[in-house]
């Protein structure tokens, strides 16, 4: 019996590390082709708008894992860390974009403007991402011919292309503040940072949305309890499946829930965690 053991080359010069945090198994063949470019250009962007002088976390599948490695402001490739404190004075004083960044940063911390970011999420990104996936969803796929199908297929990663995209370009507007915060309450308390991050844990109405629907599939909550017994008892008679309450589905989608479907992309299954955390939010609407 012989083995065969897969061996790690690096695409480029760098530091790579194995993803670990969001893709824990190797992700499928259609997930690896569409995610990486939109995760980098959105993360190119956020990072340009916000002045930071990391400019981008570049992705690449190797062997079915995804590994990232970290590519800040005009540092060359083969870069392992940062360099030495007289030449990085140099860079901030003669690089013009680091300059630029800088220059940045400042105006960004001065007018806080993850707060326009956030209105921008609100008042545009997410009802323009809510309007197109319902149209996607409501599509009847079983009388769809080849031709339509191969469209929706096509139009559906689009979607995915421009979420991937909005997703990292609006990961700053979050990361900011709290890395501000992290900073000025270190420095006042003393704490450490898992200390000070303790407040932050739970369910916030704003990161868990959809808040009206989901008050309207926890008041449903009893109805599914008792559908449920009443199905199981049907199944025992073999009566055929049964449906959730209206209020359920009008739940799901605006909050995500069909977003555990959609981990059948990356190829591991959601979790219980996964479930439970839903749950949890219809609970705390």
């Amino acid at each position: 019996m012989t083995s065969t053991t897969a061996a790690f080359v690096p695409p480029s010069p760098g530091a790579w590390e194995l993803e670990q945090t969001h893709v824990t198994k190797p992700p499928s063949v259609y997930f690896t082709t569409v995610w990486p470019a939109p995760m980098m250009r959105g993360f190119k962007e956020g990072t340009r708008h916000y002045g930071l002088l990391l400019d981008h976390l570049e992705v690449a599948v190797i062997n079915r894992f995804v590994y990232v490695a970290a590519r800040p402001v005009g540092a060359p490739k083969g870069a392992k860390g940062p360099p030495p404190r007289p030449i990085f004075k140099l860079l901030t004083l003669l690089h013009p974009e680091i300059r630029r960044r800088i220059r940045r940063s400042q105006e960004v911390m001065a007018g806080q403007i993850w707060r326009e970011d956030v209105a921008r999420w609100d008042e545009e990104v997410k009802p323009m991402f809510a309007a197109e996936a319902r149209r996607l969803r409501d599509e009847d796929l079983a009388r769809a011919s080849n031709p339509q199908l191969a469209d929706h297929v096509c139009r559906a990663t689009g979607f995915l292309d421009s979420a991937a995209f909005w997703h990292h370009r609006l990961n700053f507007c979050v990361m900011v503040p709290l890395g501000d915060y992290l900073v000025r309450a270190m420095d006042w308390t003393g704490l450490s940072p898992s200390e000070l991050l303790a407040p932050m844990r739970g369910l916030s109405p704003v990161s868990a949305g959809a808040q009206a629907e989901m008050a309207a599939g926890r008041a449903a909550v009893p109805v599914l309890a008792a559908l449920a017994r009443a199905a199981a008892r049907r199944r025992a008679r073999a009566a055929g499946p049964w449906r959730a309450p209206r209020a359920v589905p009008r739940w799901e989608a605006p909050a995500g829930a069909r977003a555990l479907r959609a981990m059948a992309l990356r190829c591991f299954p959601a979790s219980a965690a996964a479930g439970r955390a839903m749950v949890a939010r219809v609970r705390a609407a």
